[in-house]
């Protein structure tokens, strides 16, 4: 086997005699020129022929041994006739959809950007507008149900405060984890309880209140729920849902997602459970 130095030398030695041999014919093609100038066309004739048939072979070699620059972008299936770009393709004359152009940077917008407590954030996503239709419509179901009670002090009116302070006793039961808790038990006063609970509202002022929490109007349900079936809540709901599209942009990179959420009530559209659609 060659070295490579001894490879190189060979090599070298092949060019120079082939360089040496191309000077002797062209010497004596100009001690003959004129003595032989008709012979010297024919050959010129015969080796231009002699070249076409070579550079075609070439060519052909070429074809057959180097990739072309579709073939390296696509490659053929197993059944050798459907081809398969490695590369989106996009024309020049398509134009993008409209709906698919970014117009805002991703990320929180001018109006969320600012917040950092988590209070803050809270009433960003429930604004005091939507508190304000949950107190109105809970006094209007309190009022038309008061006179079922004996003593008119157990069906006082709610506010702004109380109905905050009833969601935030709403959220510390989900933080001890008490959803599967009789209520009696978180009020409990006899060291087992939470005293958290029993400072914010007393059991018999909860209880009271997440019977008559409402979130609509009851007069104009029956007629709104003929062309829509999430009225009890779509003006908290549509609402809140505003305030998230409002308060954060996404980027062109979503990914949608379902989950389940749990309910025991009654709903006309529920199979087995709520789907909620989130990005």
């Amino acid at each position: 086997m060659w070295s490579y130095e001894s490879e190189q030398a060979r090599l070298q030695e092949l060019l120079e005699l082939e360089i040496l041999n191309d000077e002797g014919q062209g010497i004596a093609y100009d001690d003959h020129s004129d003595t032989d100038q008709s012979d010297e066309e024919e050959d010129r004739v015969e080796q231009q022929n002699e070249n076409s048939d070579t550079e075609q072979d070439i060519s052909d070699d070429e074809e057959m041994g180097e990739e072309s620059p579709n073939s390296r972008l696509s490659f053929y299936g197993k059944d050798k006739v459907t081809r398969w770009r490695k590369v989106v393709s996009h024309p020049k004359t398509r134009k993008t959809r409209q709906m698919n152009i970014v117009k805002r940077l991703p990320g929180s917008s001018l109006t969320t950007r600012n917040l950092r407590e988590p209070l803050e954030i809270w009433e960003y996503f429930f604004n005091d507008e939507i508190l304000d239709i949950i107190v109105e419509c809970t006094n209007e179901y309190i009022e038309s149900v008061r006179n079922n009670f004996m003593r008119k002090r157990d069906a006082t009116p709610t506010n702004l405060i109380e109905i905050r302070a009833f969601i935030g006793v709403i959220y510390m039961a989900g933080v001890y984890h008490a959803n599967r808790l009789n209520a009696e038990d978180l009020w409990s006063n006899d060291g087992s309880g939470v005293e958290i609970f029993r400072l914010a509202m007393s059991l018999q002022r909860f209880r009271f209140l997440i019977r008559c929490l409402r979130f609509d109007s009851k007069e104009t349900r029956a007629m709104r729920r003929e062309t829509d079936k999430l009225a009890p809540i779509r003006n908290v709901f549509d609402r809140f849902v505003a305030n998230c599209q409002n308060g954060f942009h996404h980027s062109e990179f979503v990914t949608v997602d379902e989950m389940l959420a749990g309910f025991r009530g009654k709903c006309s559209f529920r199979q087995s459970s709520y789907k909620v659609w989130t990005a």
